[in-house]
């Protein structure tokens, strides 16, 4: 979209509608509804959506494994890569015309709060949509929109933040469920540790092979279980010599571990990661160092934003494409 089209835009989208993927009921398929783009208030963006990722919270909440909702009907979607096209004055971080990542992880700028659109409700970041208001600290500068770039508003800083709660240098780790924060993890791990990978699912082992070995059931130092099971939270203490399971991914709310109180007489650790523990804007701004090849290998198939139901159930991290 070029600086000429943007602004011709911005005098006309405040009378027009976005296609929208809608949850109206916990466990039901989404539905594509036209909502009203709402007017900016203080510390709010619109973006044009060009990639969102999904994540697998997202898929729980829509399950209703997360609990009761009391949103509905709602949008959804947090880990996105889009254009700037309008701001409330009070934004000062990004300008008009730039291209964004969109995440639900909070960094500088304002936050905007809960958007409304028509009838339908919306967090500070919503991107299944083809436009989103989006809070001002849940947006960061790039340069570049790629389907890969949309995982690191989610996926990517997930799996280094959860890397970051201990010193792994040198030690032996293993990463159950090699899902895109699992391979994430593993990726960054590759280098400077001794990598197992496990996983139920024999594709994703097979595309983890490349920074991981099969796990060989000897014990490790560290275990990052990021499938969301309970059953496999339960396992995972015993794959430790002595060390630490770092719990990553979210299991059913209800749902409780069964823990060996030897397990910590004898030095084993248990520690949490909610993902909300890095600094994001210092995150986006390394990214131009990095090599981003290896992260390709998380993603999915593509998907149009009329698909969204379909790549619900996709087992790979399927990115959707909403227009340019």
């Amino acid at each position: 979209m070029s600086s000429k089209t943007i602004l011709n835009f911005v005098i006309y989208w405040q009378n027009m509608k976005t296609k929208a993927a809608i949850l109206h009921t916990l466990d039901h398929p989404l539905d594509l509804v036209d909502v009203n783009i709402p007017v900016l208030r203080e510390g709010q963006y619109l973006v044009k959506v060009v990639y969102t990722s999904i994540c697998g919270s997202q898929i729980n909440e829509i399950k209703g494994n997360k609990g009761k909702d009391a949103y509905l009907p709602h949008l959804l979607g947090h880990e996105a890569v889009g254009r700037v096209v309008d701001k409330h004055h009070s934004c000062t971080k990004i300008n008009v015309g730039q291209n964004v990542i969109c995440s639900w992880i909070t960094g500088d700028g304002l936050e905007g709060g809960p958007v409304k659109y028509g009838k339908y409700n919306a967090g500070p970041i919503a991107t299944f949509t083809e436009y989103a208001v989006v809070s001002e600290n849940r947006l960061y500068r790039t340069e570049v929109i790629t389907p890969e770039y949309s995982m690191f508003g989610c996926a990517i800083p997930t799996a280094l933040g959860a890397i970051k709660k201990l010193d792994v240098q040198g030690k032996k780790v293993l990463v159950v469920g090699v899902g895109a924060v699992g391979l994430g993890i593993a990726i960054n791990l590759s280098d400077f540790c001794d990598v197992f990978v496990e996983d139920l699912d024999s594709s994703k082992i097979q595309a983890a092979s490349r920074y991981g070995k099969r796990y060989n059931y000897e014990g490790v130092d560290v275990v990052f279980d990021c499938t969301g099971s309970v059953d496999s939270l339960n396992r995972a203490m015993g794959y430790l010599d002595s060390g630490t399971l770092v719990v990553v991914g979210n299991p059913k709310r209800g749902l409780f571990m069964q823990v060996d109180p030897y397990n910590f007489i004898f030095g084993k650790q248990i520690m949490g990661h909610n993902g909300n523990d890095i600094d994001m804007d210092d995150f986006v701004r390394n990214i131009p160092r990095w090599n981003i090849d290896p992260y390709k290998d998380i993603m999915g198939d593509r998907f149009e934003l009329e698909d969204i139901n379909s790549a619900l159930t996709h087992k790979t991290k399927p990115v959707i494409f909403c227009g340019e």
